[in-house]
C-alpha cells in the first residue's frame, strides 16, 4: 500500500491521511512548498506532543522546528508498511522531544527538588489515584499496541486515530478529545473498542 492509499477497513476514505501522503510524496521530490503545507497541517499536533514531553514552551518550539527539518531530510526513508505518515511524524516528534530532555542543556540545569507533603485531602488522594490509573493504562496500551503495529490498518480510521494519538503521541483522553474536536466519551469508547479489536486479532494468531 502506498502512502497515498489510505482507507480503513470500513471503507471510509481518510482525507487527512491521503493529504499527508500526497505532501510527503512531493517533499520526497524536493518540494519546499509541500513541506510548508505539511507544517501548517500538522504543527498543532506535533507541538502538543512535544510540549507534553519537554514541559517548556521555548524548547517545544525549537524541537517542533527540528521535527519538520528531520521530515525534510529523511522523507525518503518513510516506509508505508510500518504505519501511516502521521504515525511516522509523531514518532519523530516523540524521539526528538525525549532527546531534548536528555540533552546536556537539561542535565546541566539546577533543579531544586522539594519533598512533597503527605497527601491527606480527598482531592489530593483522588489526583494521585487518577495519575496512577493513567500510567497503568499507558502501560497496558503499550503492551497491546506494541505487539500489533502491523494490525492497525485493520481498525477503522477513527479507532486508528485515537490509538495513534494515545500510544505514539502519549496524549490523555481529554487531550485527544481536544485535538480531534470529539466528545470525551466518544474518544474513550473508540479507544476501548480499538484495544479490544487488537487483542482479538492477537488472540487469533496465538
Amino acid at each position: 500500500m502506498s502512502a497515498n492509499e489510505t482507507t480503513g477497513n470500513n471503507g471510509n476514505f481518510d482525507v487527512a491521511g491521503h493529504l499527508d501522503g500526497i505532501l510527503l510524496g512531493r517533499i520526497q521530490t524536493g518540494d519546499q512548498n509541500a513541506l510548508s503545507a505539511l507544517y501548517d497541517s500538522r504543527v498543532g499536533l506535533v507541538y502538543s506532543i512535544i510540549l507534553n514531553v519537554v514541559r517548556n514552551a521555548d524548547d517545544a518550539e525549537e524541537v517542533t522546528q527540528a521535527v519538520f527539518l528531520r521530515i525534510w531530510e529523511k522523507a525518503q526513508s518513510f516506509d508505508p508498511n510500518r504505519g501511516s505518515v502521521v504515525v511516522w511524524i509523531v514518532t519523530i516528534a516523540r524521539r526528538l522531544a525525549i532527546d531534548r530532555t536528555r540533552s546536556k542543556h537539561h542535565r546541566s540545569q539546577k533543579v531544586t527538588v522539594e519533598l512533597e507533603p503527605e497527601v491527606t485531602s480527598k482531592a489530593g488522594q483522588e489526583a494521585v489515584r487518577s495519575e496512577a490509573g493513567r500510567e497503568s493504562e499507558q502501560i497496558a496500551l503499550g503492551m497491546v499496541v506494541g505487539r500489533a503495529l502491523k494490525k492497525l490498518e485493520k481498525l477503522s480510521n477513527d479507532q486508528r486515530q485515537v490509538i495513534e494519538l494515545a500510544y505514539y503521541g502519549g496524549l490523555s483522553h481529554a487531550e485527544i478529545a481536544e485535538q480531534i474536536d470529539t466528545p470525551l466519551g466518544t474518544v474513550k469508547s473508540r479507544l476501548r473498542a480499538a484495544i479490544s479489536q487488537l487483542r482479538t486479532l492477537l488472540d487469533t494468531e496465538a
